[in-house]
């Protein structure tokens, strides 16, 4: 590398420091809450939200209304007294215990001294200040420091007076010790601790869209059982049941992908946005016409056992589309024994490559719409169905076929009770004898095999035959007559050993399934030794003509090639399914 690109390089690093500098010396920058960027704009665009980001990130903005605040605070106040007063500011929960202990010590001082006035056999000292006396006789008696000059007598009605102020003393520093130990010892302080990224973005990952944040622990000490919530909140115009109930915001819980529970290192956070997500088929836009904000909940436990959460909320202005969490977890270099993470840039998205720059609501139609020939990666708990980009018509053994291919990615297949489903749609108006208009019609395509065991890749295959909805598909031009029609396929199954189904469906437009092609061979046998097939996965939605297909004889795989590999689809990797 040059020295001029070294120096543009050190120059650029030192005007990033700069920025992230003047970034922290912002009056509402923290280092779990970002700079409060986004709270700003909630409050000069007045975007509504039901909790808040930023500086306050995680506290409820509903409001209470229909009630007088003095009757509500009356009620928290009586029936969660305890709770009131831990969760209440610092400031305030001195200023009313010191207001408290000045409130009692001079009631009592003015009980002793109204006695001593009356009986001055019962207090002995008071002859020399009166009333200061016996406030100082109240501090003594409360905070049972010992009695000098000032003293009780030998009277009953001294010793009621004293016993009573000492039980009354007991309970009251019960109740502040309490308070102020429950304060201090507080695990929703363990929260501030927890980092979740002040935005969010939705972007695609080996193909598959994706709403993601991030999360990370500044603490060495390990969070006890954490787990992570998301919800989606819909406003929109509202919807009225058939019953005429108005439900004025719908709730949807967002399904988190397998994330680390560890929390050694930061995580992206992921939701897939499949045909089973509440966002599948939004955009941008959308989301912003439904007024949607998707609330993201951490619970976990402190060493203690103490339980503990913290909130983040995402309007539909705050996840940015296209884009990805900036890289800060760096690996330690030769001769260093710690690897490091740049906590300054956690909250930092930087624009995915390859995508251009475009306003957020057409940059988010075009991620939405946009087809990949990506495989999706061997995650454990994933989603790992992957079905074709398109379909081909072609022979087999002098009978025609429909031919669409389907594959699990894990080794060995981790999804079981796979059932296949294919349906055309075609646009069709007629009307019935009765007078009613049908605009399309349905039909069912019988895939074969039905409920494939995804060990290897596998050929669906539906026969074009007598009695098929696409039986008039007997050539080439015959098929262009449906060239408005639609062939969706859809693939459902369960992950082995979790009460969870993952699918995956494709839309075929007729025009797109080529004729006379065929699927080439991606299997190859693999090693004795692994016990695993081959696969080139490079290769899985590539389609050749059928008569050049014959020529092209998949080779046995070396060990050397089986390598697995998802980011390239020109290397090779290898799974048993």
């Amino acid at each position: 590398m040059s020295t001029a690109s070294i120096g543009a390089e050190d120059e650029e690093t030192r005007e990033e420091r700069e920025l992230i500098r003047k970034r922290r010396g912002l009056p509402g920058w923290r280092i779990d809450r970002g700079a409060g960027v986004y709270q700003e704009e909630r409050q000069r665009y007045q975007r509504p939200s039901l909790v808040e980001t930023g500086r306050h990130a995680g506290r409820s903005r509903v409001l209470l209304e229909g009630i007088e605040w003095s009757v509500m605070v009356g009620h928290i106040i009586k029936r969660d007294f305890f709770t009131f007063a831990v969760n209440a500011r610092l400031s305030v929960i001195l200023l009313s215990l010191v207001c408290t202990y000045l409130v009692t010590v001079s009631f009592w001082a003015f009980v002793y001294y109204s006695v001593w006035r009356v009986h001055q056999k019962c207090f002995h000292g008071f002859e020399a200040s009166g009333l200061v006396s016996a406030f100082l006789f109240s501090v003594e008696t409360q905070q049972t420091i010992g009695y000098g000059t000032r003293s009780p007598g030998d009277c009953w009605l001294s010793a009621a007076l004293i016993a009573s102020h000492s039980v009354e003393a007991i309970i009251l520093d019960s109740l502040v010790l309490g308070i102020a130990l429950a304060r201090i010892s507080h695990p929703k302080n363990r929260g501030r601790t927890i980092l979740i990224s002040d935005c969010a973005v939705i972007t695609r990952r080996d193909g598959v869209l994706k709403f993601m944040f991030r999360v990370a622990d500044m603490q060495k000490r390990q969070v006890v059982a954490p787990s992570l919530h998301a919800h989606l909140y819909i406003w929109g115009d509202g919807r009225k049941t058939a019953e005429h109930e108005v439900l004025p915001v719908s709730t949807q819980e967002l399904h988190i992908d397998d994330w680390d529970r560890t929390m050694l290192l930061p995580s992206v956070v992921t939701h897939t946005i499949d045909e089973l997500s509440p966002l599948f088929g939004m955009t941008a836009r959308t989301l912003d016409y439904l007024g949607a904000e998707i609330v993201v909940t951490f619970e976990g436990a402190t060493e203690l056992g103490d339980m503990f959460m913290t909130r983040q909320s995402y309007l539909s202005t705050e996840i940015h589309w296209g884009h990805t969490f900036y890289n800060i977890v760096r690996r330690a270099e030769p001769g260093q024994t710690q690897h490091c993470v740049d906590i300054s840039r956690f909250h930092d998205v930087e624009p995915q490559p390859g995508l251009d720059a475009l306003p957020p609501f057409q940059l988010s139609a075009r991620i939405v719409a946009q087809v990949t020939s990506a495989v999706p990666p061997p995650v454990l708990r994933e989603n790992t169905l992957v079905l074709s980009d398109e379909g081909v018509v072609a022979p087999r053994d002098g009978r025609l076929f429909l031919m669409f291919r389907v594959a699990d990615t894990y080794p060995t297949g981790q999804v079981e009770d796979v059932v296949v489903e294919a349906y055309i749609y075609r646009w069709a108006e007629r009307t019935t004898q009765e007078g009613e208009l049908i605009q399309y019609s349905v039909g069912t395509l019988l895939m074969s095999p039905k409920t494939p065991t995804l060990r290897y890749p596998c050929v669906l295959t539906h026969e074009i035959c007598e009695g098929s909805p696409i039986a008039s598909w007997t050539s080439q031009q015959a098929k262009r007559l449906d060239a408005d029609a639609e062939i969706v396929v859809t693939v459902k199954g369960n992950l082995i050993g979790r009460s969870q189904t993952v699918t995956r469906t494709r839309v075929y437009p007729v025009v797109s399934i080529r004729w006379g092609n065929t699927f080439v061979p991606i299997l190859g046998r693999g090693s004795v030794q692994s016990g695993l097939p081959a696969v080139d996965w490079g290769s899985f939605h590539v389609h050749v003509p059928l008569e050049s297909c014959a020529s092209r004889v998949h080779p046995h795989l070396t060990a050397a090639q089986r390598v697995p590999s998802f980011g390239d689809a020109s290397r090779l990797s290898v799974h048993g399914g």
